[in-house]
């Protein structure tokens, strides 16, 4: 293919006799996960597409360029794929044995590139119809040029983007031919030897790792319908050296470091102190010969588990760190899906961390090629789907962290407040490192400014309760809204009704003053509703993630003594023999229920991770909970 130019517009698909088939490979474990992503995503946005943008100037020869594009993928066989899943096990992907690379040239304005990337960018590619990956070559009014490659993750990782863009250049330089270029180490080999690995093995290592740890879900489920946000930070020079000298004396990484202070602030945010997070691994193996010189997909996504009890001084939490992320990485070949079938849990994280070394020098350094040509790369952008990933890297000297955010997924969690507490706790580790963890503030300076402020309102009544303070409110404003969620809004008279629905409901189940009910059903306006239920029948709940391994759900329900739960329909099975109460409808007609509940009544209660033994509960009163919500509305 390498001497067969291809048009300047976008080759139509289908008006050629089909090549031969030159091979067919299975999918890597991430590979496959990214075409069950693209799947689910449908007709929507695939954030999985990723693009490098690279500047040219000088005498480009635009049909030599387009042809030495053509030239890599005959090279590099993989890049031609087409994904095909009828009729077979698994997904493969089938090369053929020649393609035609979609090329476009445009003429655009400046101010209009960025335009034309992004829609570039959220173009969706047809998977199962290859190859993955396009070029638009965008010609500037003052004579420079803009390439785009755009091409689907489930082609390459970042390292070999590198390599692509090095072997272009090598195959421009040379004419269009890649003749001279080193032999080329095959992705095949790669999928090989992923087939070769002890995978029960691996499996047994993930479950041991990840026994007992809880699901940690920050975010809204769902699929992205936009891309994700980006929030940067940048530590200077002089503060950069203070952290990672430090690092680096005490034989830590500087993405060990960095994952850490990001497993405090994910803890913080959780209130959990056994936090569990995905991370990307590099996936080349040492053991694979020419590993680092194969352009495909390598790059895996894997669990990180971070007990931050498990040690006494920070230090000792990071070198723990550091060190079970290491042999956990020697394992990281394995799909996450199995590792999270593994550990009991369908989806154990929702966010991401991901530490990127510096690239080879080819992907960010400017070349000129034999003809004087100028190949400056400006970016790569290439995205998560997960609601928040944090980001980490060194550039010249300084250290940047980085969060992508699906904001609508978040809620009251704040991206540029988590960069700014990961930048915070990082700046304390060398003076803590002899310390407990406990002494790490996550708190921003005007969150302290805040706390620091005596409130500004009156001591609650002897007697006040918080359930007795919604009912207040409800008598004083039943028409107000009180309640918005992903699955409706509600007044304060309507959700009164439906919470007093749920307490009868309780009632008829034997629920009376002072029982314990579980609270089961996922993040809506029915966890509200619950929890109020519960409260105006005179119980506490214990909040119950159906997300969590079944023994850790039978564990929190047992200890807390609850015979009955609030579930939602498609959850009954999760609660062995307890009475579960499925349905939300409201009742048209329920009286309140004259139940006494005093200050020093369980409001609800709350379980520690159990990072360091069983997980234990501790009770939230009515009283205290009506004082922390006064005096939060008071500041």
């Amino acid at each position: 293919m390498g001497g067969q130019p291809v048009t300047t517009e976008t080759t139509p698909a289908g008006q050629q006799a089909a090549p031969a088939i030159e091979d067919v490979l299975a999918l890597s474990p991430l590979q496959a996960g990214l075409f069950s992503l693209s799947e689910m995503a449908g007709d929507g946005l695939d954030v999985y597409s990723m693009q490098f943008v690279v500047e040219i100037s000088g005498p480009l020869d635009a049909g030599l360029l387009q042809r030495s594009v053509g030239a890599v993928l005959q090279r590099h066989p993989n890049l031609r794929v087409s994904l095909w899943d009828q009729g077979v096990p698994h997904p493969v992907q089938v090369v053929p044995s020649a393609v035609t690379v979609p090329w476009r040239q445009v003429a655009v304005a400046l101010e209009e590139f960025d335009d034309l990337a992004l829609a570039e960018r959220t173009r969706r590619f047809d998977l199962r119809r290859g190859p993955a990956l396009r070029v638009v070559l965008a010609e500037l009014p003052d004579g420079r040029y803009r390439m785009l490659l755009t091409a689907h993750h489930i082609l390459m990782d970042g390292w070999a983007v590198a390599l692509f863009f090095r072997d272009l250049l090598g195959v421009y330089s040379a004419g269009g031919t890649a003749d001279g270029l080193p032999p080329v180490r095959l992705y095949r080999n790669y999928i090989a030897w992923l087939a070769q690995q002890d995978h029960d093995a691996a499996l047994a290592e993930w479950a041991r790792y990840l026994d007992g740890v809880a699901p940690l879900l920050i975010g809204t489920p769902g699929t992205p319908i936009v891309e994700p946000v980006r929030t940067r930070r940048t530590v200077d020079a002089a503060e950069t050296d203070r952290i990672l000298g430090w690092a680096r004396r005490n034989g830590l990484t500087p993405a060990a470091v960095v994952q850490y202070a990001w497993s405090v602030v994910l803890g913080r945010l959780a209130d959990t102190d056994d936090v569990v997070f995905g991370t990307t691994v590099s996936g080349r193996p040492q053991s694979l010969p020419g590993a680092g010189e194969m352009v495909g997909l390598f790059i895996n996504t894997v669990p990180v588990r971070a007990d931050l009890r498990a040690e006494s001084t920070v230090l000792q939490g990071i070198t723990a760190l550091q060190r079970s992320s290491a042999q956990m990485r020697e394992r990281g070949f394995l799909g996450l899906a199995d590792v999270a079938r593994a550990a009991g849990s369908p989806n154990l994280f929702d966010t991401l961390f991901v530490y990127e070394n510096a690239p080879i020098g080819s992907a960010t350094e400017p070349v000129t090629a034999a003809d004087g040509t100028r190949f400056l790369p400006l970016a790569m952008e290439s995205l998560a789907h997960y609601p928040l990933t944090v980001v980490a890297y060194e550039t010249a000297g300084e250290l940047v962290v980085m969060t992508e955010a699906v904001v609508e997924a978040l809620g009251a969690i704040d991206p540029a407040h988590v960069v700014d507490r990961v930048i915070s706790v990082l700046g304390q580790l060398p003076d803590a490192a002899e310390l407990a963890v406990d002494t790490l503030d996550v708190l921003l300076d005007h969150e302290k400014a805040w706390a620091a402020e005596p409130a500004g309102g009156r001591a609650l009544p002897s007697g006040t309760t918080a359930i007795g303070l919604f009912v207040d409110q409800v008598q004083a404003t039943p028409d107000a809204v009180a309640l918005v969620a992903d699955d409706g809004t509600w007044t304060y008279r309507e959700l009164h009704q439906w919470a007093l629905s749920r307490a009868a409901d309780l009632r008829d189940a034997g629920v009376r003053r002072g029982s314990v009910i579980g609270l089961a059903p996922r993040r809506s306006g029915r966890s509200v509703a619950g929890t109020l239920g519960a409260m105006l029948a005179g119980a506490a709940y214990v909040p119950i993630d159906v997300a969590m391994p079944a023994a850790r759900v039978e564990n929190l329900l047992a200890q807390s003594n609850a015979h009955v739960v609030l579930a939602d329909a498609e959850d009954p099975e999760l609660f062995g023999d307890r009475v579960v109460l499925t349905d939300w409808t409201v009742r048209e007609q329920v009286s309140p229920i004259p139940t006494a509940v005093e200050p020093a009544d369980a409001a609800y209660l709350i379980f520690t991770s159990g990072s360091t033994g069983e997980p234990k509960g501790v009770v939230g009163t009515q009283g205290a909970l009506a004082s922390y919500a006064r005096d939060h509305r008071d500041r």
